[in-house]
């Protein structure tokens, strides 16, 4: 037995502790400075499964904005107004067009 940590349980008693939960890294590219528009589109995704992203930002300064999110199977990159709910995944995500960012895109199970 663990001494540390977290256990849940269903409402059988069963665990339903996983850990870390598993993903798969699908994609990892760049937008440039002023690039506010764009799709990613990965085919085939298991049904148990969706797509969420991670973005590293470079730098840079104001500029226009742009939004990134996940629709189904495909990240979207569109201008935006600038918003102050910064969100991941299946929320919107505002980053600064100045900026050179990393988009990292992965594969959850659920």
């Amino acid at each position: 037995m663990n001494r540390y940590g977290i256990q849940t349980w269903d409402e059988n008693g069963k665990s339903n502790s996983t850990g870390i939960a598993p993903l798969l890294i699908l994609d990892w590219f760049s937008l440039s400075v002023d690039e506010v528009s764009g799709m990613r589109f990965y085919p085939q995704l298991r049904a148990s499964s969706r797509i969420n992203y991670h973005v590293v930002s470079v730098g840079g300064s104001p500029s226009r904005s742009r939004g990134i999110r996940v629709n189904g199977n495909r990240i979207i990159i569109e201008e935006q107004q600038p918003v102050h709910n910064v969100g991941g995944g299946i929320n919107l995500a505002w980053v600064n067009a100045a900026w050179s960012v990393n988009i990292l895109v992965y594969l959850e199970a659920y």
